[in-house]
């Protein structure tokens, strides 16, 4: 089972991730987030935006989850999450792509998409390091 997440992980991980941010380029979902220091954003914006971020991604969670409980889509795509028994790490993608995009990757970009150029890069990255260490 070991090798197995592994493998699965690397997939997600390095491929369908590589995929998704070069779509995100192509399709330049996320606009010219600013890098200047002058408009970084102050503590209250800052703490509102990973909020914000977090709240938009437990209900999109919730129900992307949801839907891959569905009859037609949990014997295909989320069963294979459920193969491990045990909760560690690499537990947590141990996904079919298709469910690391739906479950996973869209869940986690919404609420940054949502707010678009208003995040500045640095709260973007905050985002990111948070779910990564919560996780």
């Amino acid at each position: 089972m070991l090798t197995r997440s592994i493998m699965l992980t690397l997939l997600n991980t390095i491929v369908i991730t590589k995929i998704l941010v070069y779509a995100n380029e192509y399709l330049k979902t996320y606009g010219p987030l600013t890098t200047e220091i002058e408009k970084m954003p102050s503590v209250q914006v800052f703490f509102a935006q990973m909020v914000f971020c977090s709240m938009v991604e437990d209900l999109s969670f919730y129900c992307s989850h949801r839907l891959l409980h569905h009859p037609k889509l949990y014997p295909s795509i989320h069963k294979i999450h459920h193969e491990n028994r045990v909760v560690y790490c690499l537990a947590a993608l141990h996904t079919h792509p298709v469910e690391f995009v739906i479950g996973n990757m869209l869940p986690l970009n919404l609420g940054p998409y949502l707010l678009f150029h208003r995040m500045h890069r640095a709260s973007y990255f905050a985002w990111y390091l948070i779910r990564s260490l919560e996780t």
